[in-house]
């Protein structure tokens, strides 16, 4: 099930993860159970340039087989969750948060 909405603060270690509702929504503010969730999908606002990759490059596959690449500055399979920037700028994705027990595969293959 996906989601839409906002994050204030941006917490890899978290137990919950608030999500505001969208501009103008008039639900009320949601905590999610980060240990529930899979991913963080964080969107870029309109007319902002697509941030320089930094970290390693690294290759997953989520428990539901969605594969997914880019570049991990902070990968900790100690911590709750990690930064992804997507290998390929498009749509409008800045960057994934992808809590570590969703993982299935994760490798860090030479480019």
């Amino acid at each position: 099930m996906s989601k839409r909405g906002v994050i204030s603060e941006v917490d890899t270690d978290a137990n919950t993860i608030v999500l505001d509702p969208p501009k103008g929504g008039n639900r009320p503010k949601e905590k999610l159970n980060a240990m529930a969730l899979k991913a963080i999908f964080l969107l870029l606002p309109r007319g902002v340039a697509y941030p320089e990759k930094s970290g390693y490059y690294c290759k997953i596959v989520l428990m539901d087989n969605r594969k997914l690449e880019g570049y991990t500055p902070d990968y900790d399979p100690q911590r709750k969750a990690f930064t992804l920037f997507p290998l390929e700028d498009k749509g409008n994705i800045e960057r994934i948060l992808i809590f570590n027990e969703a993982i299935k595969n994760l490798w860090f293959p030479e480019e």
